[in-house]
């Protein structure tokens, strides 16, 4: 994979490469029980979170993006990191070698007065249309945990069917293949 260097403009968010200005914002994100729960996620320190962000912009099997939400951007500093406007994130990775063709894909809302608006269906949608453009993913996987009804009603919305359920882990996987493929 190649590390996402462009912003990918929808209607409602612009997805930007998440960079070492993102850090500490992302880091107080996952400082709340709530969206580690959600997202399946591990509290990390304030380092750990530069650590994890460095290994995802230099790991060629991750894509990651931060989600700014259009309502909160100032217009007036188009290339800057846009703090106030962080969203979430939106990222892919593949994690079967023997095929490049498959990712798994995660999406965060984490602020709440972005929650609700349909910024992760646009930002599901559009990681797919970058991953698949410019990635050549063609099948994509969400994993998620049986408590996070918002999430699986998304991803069912968006085309993902249910391929499997895992009891141990109390998790659904669901898949969408691009057409054509």
């Amino acid at each position: 994979m190649v590390r996402p260097a462009e912003r990918v403009h929808g209607q409602r968010v612009v997805l930007v490469p998440y960079e070492k200005e993102h850090v500490p914002y992302y880091h107080k994100w996952l400082q709340d029980p709530q969206l580690l729960e959600a997202t399946a996620s591990e509290p990390l320190s304030l380092n750990e979170q530069y650590e994890l962000q460095e290994s995802w912009n230099s790991d060629p099997s991750k894509c990651m993006f931060i989600i700014l939400d259009k309502e909160r951007l100032k217009v007036s500093e188009p290339e800057s990191p846009h703090i106030e406007a962080m969203a979430g994130d939106v990222n892919i990775f593949i994690n079967d070698p023997d095929d490049e063709k498959t990712a798994e894909i995660d999406i965060m809302i984490a602020e709440l007065c972005s929650r609700g608006k349909g910024l992760a269906k646009e930002a599901v949608r559009l990681m797919i249309r970058y991953a698949s453009q410019h990635l050549h993913v063609s099948k994509f996987r969400a994993k998620i945990e049986d408590s996070n009804s918002t999430s699986l009603q998304l991803f069912r919305s968006l085309g993902f069917q249910d391929v499997s359920h895992s009891e141990v882990f109390q998790q659904m996987t669901l898949e969408f293949v691009m057409m054509g493929d």
